[in-house]
């Protein structure tokens, strides 16, 4: 979950403990002001199962980008 001071196109992003992609969750896609959800599936962008460990949320909008730590616990 996130939340947005004003309505605007967001990019949301899983990436490994090595910084890699994993899967793109949201390309520039327009969320309203207030709280968002996306749910990721623990699943890679080839639609593998992932491991379980340590992932980084990456949120960038046009006002800026945030990085989060997260864990995929099976």
């Amino acid at each position: 979950a996130f939340t947005l001071g004003q309505s605007e196109a967001v990019t949301l992003s899983v990436h490994d403990a090595a910084g890699r992609l994993v899967k793109r969750l949201v390309h520039d896609q327009v969320f309203e002001t207030g709280i968002n959800e996306v749910v990721w599936d623990g699943r890679d962008s080839a639609g593998r199962p992932a491991a379980a460990g340590v992932y980084f949320l990456r949120l960038a909008t046009a006002e800026g980008e945030s990085t989060v730590k997260a864990a995929l616990i099976k």
